[in-house]
């Protein structure tokens, strides 16, 4: 929640009048207008979300339109602040026979947002149907979109927004990633810093790895409760609404946010990686997102090892027979585990320092330079080796890390031309922070 000192400000950037800043004072100070019934109508179910980003319990009348819109202002970043059954205000239309109307209306939800402050109603589509058949001039559909024009025009003087939300505007997706996840939003899970630095450093070295991969490749120090805790605590990050985490073979996983939205806006993401032939003793499969580790392959066997020491022998031309249907694909950088080995054998306070780095070459390269301490001249340095990297590694992430087990392995040792040249520029970045 904002602070007296941060309300002020916002009030200042959005030039908030006088009069406007007494109504959300008085929303934000309110207790509920009214207590929302146990139960509901029928087919429908009420009740009260307890609400982490407001430290209070949220009331919902419907758990098909109210729920879903608590969920989106809950975890939506922009939304800084959301009240249940705020004060009473007065709307006044025409109704359908001609006559003035006005009424004292409780909407269902005040937000404030980073950029905007105002109420917001929730109705199912056949509900909004038949109320603008019963009061046209006071619920309007106006393309994809329905409206409240005496609402709006209550809202507008103030500088304020009123929307509706109708049953048609939920994304679904997002619903049920944000029920799958409502455990571990919770902090339920406990996850080692040491494992926290290991998953994001793989994560970012194989940016886009889809998630049943990733279960894959981590699978021997993290188990998949571990990735979607991380998940929910924002140190991986996921589209959470176009594919669902309960199908982990349609998730892209990244360890930056910035990486996330670029991807999601070019629409671009990184193809299922294939098998060509049948992978090497010792690495590791997606079998329908499971992880298994290639234990043996015999001219006429492939035998494969689970986590539970489970044991399975498939004939090879079914092995292959799977391959080609890509049932079974390869783990990125593990068909000889080298990415991953370098990412184990280094310490924790190295992979901290790595991610910390990608982190700000990321935000910076997103144009998120909010509470940045590292001097722009700096990022731009890391970001320009963050980009040269990508050519001359394969890894971009590889470049950000200190000299040692990490970095010398990416630069082909110290030994090589290659590998002096990339010390001594980790060695400049150093002095230069």
């Amino acid at each position: 929640m904002l602070t007296d000192v941060a309300l002020q400000d916002w009030f200042r950037r959005l030039r908030i009048s006088d009069e406007a800043q007494r109504v959300i004072r008085q929303v934000r100070a309110s207790d509920p207008a009214r207590r929302v019934g146990v139960g509901g109508r029928r087919g429908n179910v009420s009740g009260c979300y307890p609400s982490r980003k407001m430290g209070v319990t949220i009331q919902f009348e419907s758990h098909r339109v109210e729920l879903p819109e608590v969920y989106v202002m809950e975890h939506d970043p922009n939304c800084l602040e959301y009240y249940d059954q705020p004060p009473p205000i007065k709307l006044e239309y025409k109704a359908r026979s001609g006559k003035q109307v006005r009424v004292l209306h409780t909407a269902d939800y005040f937000a404030i947002h980073v950029d905007r402050a105002g109420w917001i109603e929730c109705k199912t589509e056949d509900d909004l149907r038949r109320l603008a058949e019963q009061a046209p001039n006071r619920y309007q559909l106006d393309g994809d979109h329905w409206r409240c024009p005496p609402g709006e025009t209550y809202a507008g003087r103030l500088g304020l927004h009123y929307t509706v939300r109708s049953s048609r505007d939920i994304n679904w997706v997002f619903q049920q990633n944000m029920q799958f996840l409502e455990d571990y939003f919770r902090g339920t899970v406990c996850v080692a810093s040491a494992t926290l630095e290991k998953v994001r450093a793989y994560v970012a070295a194989v940016p886009g790895i889809r998630l049943d991969e990733l279960f894959a490749s981590v699978a021997a120090y993290c188990r998949h409760d571990e990735v979607y805790f991380l998940i929910a605590q924002g140190h991986l990050c996921v589209d959470l609404w176009s594919a669902r985490l309960s199908e982990p073979g349609a998730v892209r996983v990244f360890a930056s946010s910035q990486l996330l939205k670029a991807t999601v806006q070019t629409v671009c993401a990184p193809p299922t990686t294939a098998l060509e032939t049948i992978p090497v003793v010792g690495s590791m499969i997606s079998w329908n997102g499971c992880p298994w580790k290639v234990a043996n392959v015999s001219p006429d066997i492939v035998s494969l090892l689970r986590d539970d020491l489970t044991v399975l022998e498939l004939p090879r031309s079914g092995f292959e027979q799977l391959m080609s249907e890509r049932s079974i694909t390869a783990v990125p950088g593990t068909g000889n585990s080298e990415l991953l080995q370098r990412i184990l054998k280094a310490d924790e306070d190295e992979l901290r320092r790595v991610n910390h780095r990608y982190d700000c070459v990321c935000r910076f390269l997103g144009g998120d330079m909010e509470g940045l301490s590292v001097p722009v001249r700096t990022l731009r340095r890391w970001a320009s080796r963050y980009q040269e990297a990508d050519r001359c590694f394969a890894s971009r992430f590889l470049e950000h890390g200190k000299a040692g087990e990490l970095d010398e392995q990416a630069a082909g040792g110290d030994g090589g031309p290659d590998g002096r040249v990339y010390q001594q520029r980790l060695r400049d970045a150093e002095t230069e922070t």
